[in-house]
């Protein structure tokens, strides 16, 4: 029986997908791309690949970005149908719309603003184009991903959480998927053999607010919410891109991006629970 790979061996987010096939108790395993290792792997073990191997640092430059996320995922999904592989999943990013508020439908055009974004999607418009009836691509477009450990702008909330015990009482609209509900999707888009391009995300949106008040509250810490200062957020929000990222709107549409074969899992409330309940684990030293 040919197994699962899974690209990035040391990703947050290839690491859970990992955990989550072998517990379905699918062969699955992850393995860097990177360099000389790229030829140790053998695309024939593999029915299925699951690329998430991306570079996401500001500072590199556009040819870094072009090499690494798009003719690297090209090279990897060309090696791939030419083995024999009949499935490659690609994670991509809500950055290909380049929309920093608002919602993002059907009809939302992808206008990348970022280097990241323009190099994923030039990746999605390339291996495309090697889809067949014996080679299908499916590509995950997912919104900010949370959960225990999750590296980026949730981690930086948590930190927020922490230390604010006064918060202003915004109410927003965000998509985000709990790292959980994203393995959960993949797995299930590996089960049903799905191609086509994906937008994944929680049952519910989420509201910075709430967000931090469940954090705290997992936290046993007590949050005076204010609205007082919504007059002064709000008029930063259109001023800063930090403000906007927090407080803004930014989500998916709900009745667009309904998917047949997949029903969000953990609602936003137990999703806090398990991470916090994840985070006192590594704090005492459990794994």
């Amino acid at each position: 029986m040919k197994k699962v790979l899974v690209t990035g061996k040391n990703g947050y987010i290839s690491k859970k997908i990992v955990e989550k096939f072998n517990k379905e108790l699918i062969m699955c395993e992850a393995k860097s791309v990177r360099n000389q290792y790229y030829n140790e792997i053998n695309f024939e073990e593999y029915s299925t690949v699951i690329h998430t191997a991306a570079i996401v640092h500001k500072n590199d430059s556009k040819n870094k970005f072009a090499e690494i996320n798009s003719d690297l995922t090209y090279k990897i999904a060309k090696d791939c149908k030419s083995k024999g592989c009949k499935l490659f999943i690609f994670i991509s990013t809500m950055n290909v719309f380049g929309q920093t508020n608002g919602v993002i439908n059907s009809s939302t055009e992808e206008k990348p603003i970022t280097l990241y974004g323009e190099s994923k999607l030039n990746a999605e418009k390339k291996i495309l184009s090697l889809e067949d009836d014996n080679f299908k691509i499916a590509i995950v477009r997912p919104p900010m991903v949370y959960g225990a450990e999750a590296p980026g702008n949730y981690k930086n909330l948590v930190k927020i959480s922490k230390i604010l015990y006064v918060f202003p009482s915004i109410k927003n609209k965000r998509s985000m998927i709990f790292i959980d509900n994203l393995t959960h999707f993949i797995y299930e888009l590996y089960k049903a053999k799905k191609s086509g391009v994906f937008h994944p995300q929680n049952s519910d949106y989420i509201c910075t607010t709430e967000l931090v008040l469940n954090l705290r509250k997992e936290m046993n810490k007590k949050t005076i919410l204010l609205s007082f200062f919504n007059p002064l957020v709000r008029f930063l929000i259109k001023k800063n891109s930090y403000f906007e990222k927090i407080f803004g709107d930014l989500y998916y549409d709900q009745e667009d991006f309904k998917y047949d074969f997949y029903e969000s899992p953990i609602n936003f409330e137990k999703s806090i629970v398990i991470i916090e309940s994840e985070n006192i684990k590594n704090e005492n030293g459990f794994k």
